[in-house]
């Protein structure tokens, strides 16, 4: 058998490191991260979607820049869309649109939003690889 020999061990630093994960986020922190949220939920449906719309006859490409509220609760109060910035093929307004209903409902507000509701805007690009 071998001798294990135990070693004392190393002095500690002086040096005291707090834990972030015990620090309650900050309200930005909070919005940055529930805004990430909705934004992978929407671009899951947008794929869902689009996934089918190339296998359309003369499938295109464009943007729709949407803008929506969200309530505090997650529900979706109201999508519109930016005519001036947005392509004005009805296909793909039609799938943005969609894609961000049946997104919703999305998750409830963090404790740190302390809003009734935000706003989403949120540039859907469709494009043909």
């Amino acid at each position: 058998l071998e001798e294990i020999k135990s070693t004392p061990p190393q002095e500690q630093s002086q040096l005291n490191l707090t834990d972030n994960l015990s620090e309650k986020p900050s309200e930005e922190q909070a919005y940055a991260s529930y805004r990430d949220a909705v934004r992978k939920k929407v671009q899951d449906a947008v794929h869902y979607y689009s996934d089918k719309y190339l296998y359309f006859d003369n499938p295109q490409e464009g943007k729709v820049f949407v803008s929506f509220i969200v309530q505090s609760n997650g529900t979706l109060r109201e999508v519109l869309i930016q005519d001036n910035k947005s392509t004005h093929n009805e296909l793909l307004r039609k799938i943005a649109l969609v894609a961000i209903q049946h997104a919703s409902p999305f998750d409830t507000f963090p404790a740190e939003l302390n809003y009734d509701e935000r706003a989403f805007n949120l540039d859907i690009s469709f494009e043909i690889e």
